[in-house]
């Protein structure tokens, strides 16, 4: 395990688990308790992971001795009181807790107890239509049975295998459309609409699967709502808009069928949701979207990873709405609101979301003319993102940051920056293809942009991108404003008004 394991996991506790913690036994009792405070404490308050300070902030050799054994401690008595604090505050809709209750009255001998602890857990998984959940609760009551004389449970036993037996159909069911409706979800995130044959083929190959070819093959409520929504996906992919949202309305209605499901699940109803809005969008019939974004508002959440993926899905819908209609100050309006969310989420926002957050900010900045606050946006998406988290944001931020750098004429870090992230994403977005010719552009006319020549260039690469932007190809639209307001001496916002087109992210 890492040494900084400790330190990354009390950075992600919320404040109610940090409270529970420093009341707990552990840091209050035995003869290491007011090192163990200090030791705790330090970690909360260092930006970054130092063992240095650490050992620095401790005052008593021994101690600082042991300290390898006592951060290790120290993890395992945080995940006791976080695991803790946690039960106590699970929905009681969560079937899951109860196979773990059940598991631990097994453990400890009690049999009969366990049995009627697993029932419960069936009653809730069918209740929330966990399929996955169920299965587990109804194979651990089979080996419970084992232990309980036949004959008490006869009737009981036969109806578990019957319903198990039946139960794993349905899984598995549901495992080929949670296979296909992924596969198509990611194929439409990564090409968006794709003339590339192998794409095509291979989204082609799941939707010829025998499952896909009607609603009735679906055999549950979740096989229904991925089928629903892999359907929904192709359609959208193919550019078959408005089948696309009849399908997204069928996904919601689905939802809406069993609420306890939606208490069960809310983050996976809230995209459906956002589903439903991307395609609306999309089509520009955006009256709805201010009904569905209240909506996800008011869907009910518990605990801070709950509360991250709820900041996360709502802000990005909101930004989604906004920047769609050209409201580009209400997007900056919540940019301090967003920005705290990024900061008090840490290490648990899921980076895909917060390098989408950013780069809404950013062209949101840049679109009002705020240049200089979108370059800061887009460096800091530069500095955090990792190679595998939305790369075609990453890529899309560094060509912006490019162009800004070349049009305040730092010709020495933009040749620097240049080259550097060509080699950064030689290899790392094969698919691509705009990037490298905007690349090619700006090192074959990067010194003459400012000349008498960039205006004529600018529209040669303006040519290039309308092509791009025909195959829907996110970042498309963005770039080829950005360079017609440049190659017209107008703002972007003059150039949309124009254009007549709605900047569609």
């Amino acid at each position: 395990m890492k040494s900084d394991v400790p330190f990354r996991f009390a950075q992600a506790m919320d404040k109610g688990e940090v409270a529970a913690f420093q009341t707990s036994a552990y840091l209050n009792t035995g003869n290491w308790c007011k090192q163990r405070k200090l030791l705790f404490r330090t970690m909360l308050n260092m930006d970054t992971y130092d063992s240095v300070a650490l050992e620095k902030a401790q005052t008593e050799p021994t101690y600082i001795r042991i300290l390898a054994t006592e951060k290790h401690r120290m993890l395992v008595a945080m995940m006791a009181c976080v695991m803790d604090l946690r039960q106590r505050r699970e929905n009681q809709v969560d079937p899951w807790q109860r196979l773990r209750e059940a598991q631990l009255l097994l453990d400890m001998g009690l049999s009969e107890e366990a049995a009627l602890k697993t029932v419960e857990g069936i009653a809730v998984a069918e209740m929330v239509e966990d399929l996955y959940a169920e299965l587990q609760l109804r194979e651990h009551l089979r080996a419970i049975y084992k232990l309980i004389p036949r004959s008490n449970n006869i009737n009981q036993i036969t109806e578990n295998e019957y319903r198990l037996e039946t139960l794993i159909q349905k899984v598995a069911n549901l495992n080929r459309y949670a296979i296909i409706c992924d596969n198509i979800g990611d194929h439409q995130k990564k090409y968006r609409v794709s003339d590339d044959q192998a794409v095509r083929s291979a989204v082609d190959a799941l939707m010829a699967d025998p499952l896909m070819s009607g609603l009735e093959k679906a055999t549950s409520l979740p096989s229904q709502i991925r089928y629903t929504t892999a359907k929904a996906f192709y359609l959208d992919s193919v550019g078959k808009l408005d089948q696309a949202q009849d399908e997204f309305y069928k996904c919601l209605s689905l939802w809406e069928i069993n609420p306890d499901r939606i208490a069960y699940l809310p983050h996976f109803y809230r995209q459906a949701l956002a589903n439903l809005i991307g395609v609306l969008t999309q089509i520009g019939d955006i009256n709805q979207v201010p009904i569905l974004l209240k909506r996800m508002e008011q869907v009910p959440i518990a605990g801070r990873r709950a509360s991250m993926l709820a900041f996360c899905d709502v802000e990005l819908q909101y930004q989604y709405y906004y920047l769609n209609t050209r409201q580009f100050e209400q997007v900056i309006n919540r940019e301090t609101e967003i920005l705290n969310g990024i900061r008090n989420f840490g290490k648990l926002m899921v980076e895909s979301k917060e390098l989408s957050l950013l780069y809404n900010l950013g062209i949101s900045h840049l679109v009002v003319g705020n240049n200089k606050t979108a370059k800061s946006h887009f460096t800091n998406i530069r500095t955090k993102g990792n190679l595998h988290s939305r790369i075609d944001i990453q890529g899309l931020s560094r060509i912006f940051r490019l162009f800004l750098l070349l049009e305040e004429d730092k010709e020495e870090r933009f040749l620097y920056y240049l080259r550097s992230y060509k080699r950064t994403f030689r290899k790392g977005m094969p698919f691509y293809s705009m990037e490298n010719v905007i690349y090619e552009w700006l090192k074959k006319h990067s010194l003459v942009f400012h000349s008498t020549q960039g205006e004529s260039l600018l529209m040669e690469l303006h040519a290039q991108l309308a092509e791009f932007e025909t195959q829907r190809l996110i970042g498309a639209e963005e770039l080829r404003l950005w360079v017609l307001s440049r190659a017209s001496g107008k703002s972007i916002r003059e150039v949309m008004s124009e254009d007549n087109r709605v900047l569609k992210l």
